[in-house]
Formats: C-alpha cells, structure tokens, sequence
C-alpha cells in the first residue's frame, strides 16, 4: 500500500517507465486488484513482447479475474515465442498445479531444475507437485534442496513434516508440524 503512490506518481511523470509499470502491476496483485494489475501489465507486454515480464504479469492478473486458462495459454505461447526463460517456466508450471495438471507442471518446472539455476521457488514448487502425484522419492530431493536453501521456511517445513508422513515417519512429522507452527506456521 505504501508503495503503490510512488510507482503511480512515477508512471505520471513518465507513463513509459516500464519499471514502474511492472512493479505497480505486482503491487495492485498483492493488493488484490487485478482489473487495475492487468492494464499495466498489457501495457509493459506491448512495449516488451520479447520480455518474459509482461507476460507473466498480464497472466498472474488473468489467473486472479478467473480466466486461468487463459493464462496458460498466453504464457504457454510466450514460451514458444521468446523461448526458455525461468521466471516466465515457474508461472506456467504454478497455474498447471493450480489446474491439477500435475503431470505437465512437473514436466515444466523440471526443466527450471535441469537447468542448474533452481532457486527455493522452483524446488517448493517441484516438491508440491510431487507430493500431489505421490512420488515421495522427487519430493524428499527437492524438499531437501528448498530446505538447503532457505532452512527457516515455515511452508518448507510443512512440506517436510507431510512427506515425513508419506515416508511412514508419523513421531518426527509431528515435531516437524509442531515446529512449522511455532515459528509462524498459519
């Protein structure tokens, strides 16, 4: 709420600061306002077509007005226009999972992980996915890489205490839930 002024003021100085453009799309997501979200969005696409930016706002606004397939259409069409690019490969695996396509959205973020640039985003995102389609092998890898990442993540200890529970492990999961929980776990 705080910044969304500045980035405005700075849009009406300078209605082509891209910049300022994207962050006020994301900032208007996060507000909860993505009829607003998408115009600027559209706006930063049209001036980048070959920027993986655009897209991935106009698409996180579409998913939000309820249009998610179309999302993963545009940001499937992205892929085969400005080709392979990690941030734009995270949001279309992100909406797969949300459609239950988990066998696609798995296919998409592995190709993030193969990549060897993953970050703690793309390791959750594969070990959400993973648990959803039962493969606790793939969950425990890249539950463990998020955690080696990011070791204080409440949402990555949840992950963890659920696939401590598929592994059969019941005693450690709940002290691994009961931890998530006491540093912040909703």
């Amino acid at each position: 709420e705080q910044a969304l002024p500045f980035l405005s003021r700075a849009v009406e100085i300078n209605p082509d600061y891209l910049s300022a453009r994207s962050r006020r799309s994301l900032v208007l997501l996060y507000l909860d306002r993505p009829k607003q979200a998408l115009k600027d969005g559209r706006v930063v696409l049209k001036a980048l077509p070959d920027d993986s930016d655009g897209y991935v706002r106009v698409a996180r606004a579409l998913n939000e007005l309820g249009r998610r397939e179309d999302a993963i259409i545009l940001l499937s069409n992205a892929n085969a226009q400005i080709g392979y690019n990690d941030y734009l490969i995270y949001w279309l695996s992100t909406l797969l999972f949300y459609e239950d396509r988990n066998a696609k959205a798995l296919a998409q973020i592995n190709r993030v992980v193969a990549t060897g640039n993953a970050d703690y985003f793309d390791y959750h995102l594969q070990s959400r996915i993973a648990i959803a389609l039962g493969d606790i092998n793939l969950a425990r890898q890249a539950n463990n890489q998020a955690l080696a990442l990011e070791s204080d993540d409440i949402w990555a200890s949840y992950y963890n205490a659920r696939i401590m529970t598929m592994e059969g492990d019941f005693e450690q999961a709940e002290v691994e839930f009961d931890r998530a929980v006491a540093v912040g776990l909703p």
